[in-house]
Order: C-alpha cells, then sequence, then structure tokens
C-alpha cells in the first residue's frame, strides 16, 4: 500500500511538472502583457503546489529546486507565495541569511504581509542577532496590521533577555489599543504597574 501510494504521488508530481514545463514555454513563445500576468499567476500556484508535493513527500531538495526555478524565471517578489514559501525552506534549512534577504525583498513589495517580517525576526533571532530583530519587532507594532497575542510576548521576552525591559510598557500600551487581553499579556501588565488597579481588574476578568 505504501509503495501505491508514493508511486501515486509521483505520477501526479510529474503531471503537474509537465504542466508547469508547458507553460514555461508557453510564456517564451507569447508576447502579450496582460495574457503574460495571468500566466504568472497560474505558474505560481502550479509551483506552489509542486513544491508542497515534493515536501509532504519528504523531497525537501525537490521542493527548493521547484520554488527557485520559479525565482530564476520571473523575480524572487513576482510572487508572495511563493517567496514566502521558499524563506521558509532556507530558514527550516538553517539558511537564515538567506531567508532574510528574500524576506526583505519582499517585505516593502508586500507591504500587508506581515508574515515576511515575523519570518525575518526568527531568522534574525536564530542567528542571535537581537538588534535587528527588536528593530523588525517596532516596524510589525506599528504597520498597522493585525498583531497576534505570539507578537506582543515575543518582543516582551526579547526585550528582557536583550533590550530595554522599561519599553514594555509602550508594547502593554499597544497591545490594550489592540484589544489583546490575553491572560500572559496581562500578567506582564500587572506585573510592571502593581499599583494600577486598571491592570488588576483585567487580571481577573481574564481568568
Amino acid at each position: 500500500m505504501r509503495n501505491a501510494n508514493a508511486m501515486a504521488a509521483f505520477i501526479r508530481a510529474l503531471a503537474i511538472l509537465q504542466i508547469f514545463l508547458a507553460l514555461a514555454l508557453y510564456n517564451v513563445i507569447s508576447c502579450t502583457s496582460a495574457s503574460a500576468i495571468e500566466r504568472t499567476k497560474t505558474d505560481a500556484s502550479i509551483a506552489v503546489e509542486l513544491a508542497e508535493l515534493y515536501g509532504s513527500n519528504g523531497d525537501k531538495e525537490g521542493e527548493l529546486n521547484t520554488l527557485l526555478s520559479f525565482v530564476e524565471q520571473y523575480s524572487v517578489t513576482t510572487d508572495p507565495q511563493v517567496a514566502y514559501n521558499l524563506a521558509l525552506r532556507y530558514y527550516d534549512d538553517g539558511d537564515y541569511q538567506r531567508a532574510v534577504d528574500v524576506c526583505m525583498a519582499n517585505r516593502d513589495v508586500y507591504r500587508a504581509h506581515i508574515r515576511f517580517n515575523r519570518l525575518a525576526c526568527s531568522c534574525y533571532i536564530a542567528m542571535g542577532d537581537f538588534e535587528n530583530a527588536l528593530r523588525l519587532y517596532d516596524d510589525i507594532l506599528y504597520s498597522g496590521d493585525k498583531l497576534t497575542e505570539d507578537d506582543i510576548l515575543r518582543v516582551c521576552k526579547m526585550m528582557d533577555e536583550h533590550g530595554n525591559p522599561s519599553d514594555k510598557k509602550r508594547v502593554m500600551g499597544i497591545a490594550m489599543e489592540s484589544g489583546l487581553f490575553s491572560k500572559k499579556i496581562l500578567e506582564i501588565a500587572a506585573d510592571m504597574d502593581k499599583g494600577e488597579d486598571e491592570y488588576d481588574m483585567l487580571l481577573r476578568y481574564a481568568k
């Protein structure tokens, strides 16, 4: 059964690859800009699907090569999902600087894609570059994008260990303005401002 499933996955991968190569050939012989844009979107979705198929079957090299083939044909900033998957592949492989380069190239192109900043922060943390990690988290906090509990907790932890712990009060203010009232966040706030009844009340509410 396992061999049959592996063979089915291999056949599907070959079929998708054939489609991808056919679209690439079509891109060479076509000269209409509007249709080229549509083909690029199609090629990107196929590249993502094929790369994920390789990855799900444990073929990390095939996953990486599929993404790189798309990037080489177009550009690293052509499609945000391809770019993010490529950066994530580099991150998982421990190639943190290449992952950062891909994230930095795309975060200014796709301003709404806060995940590029988050991934770059993870890379800087893995490299021990907490100064750049904190700088990027400041960008995240003031980006206007929707923040998460994890954003707040991670930046507070970095400020405790590698930055200025007093800056956490500013971060707590942003968290409250963003409506992030989780128990863990409120515990940090209450610990910083033990004399403020408002935090004690919110802490009790969160329990």
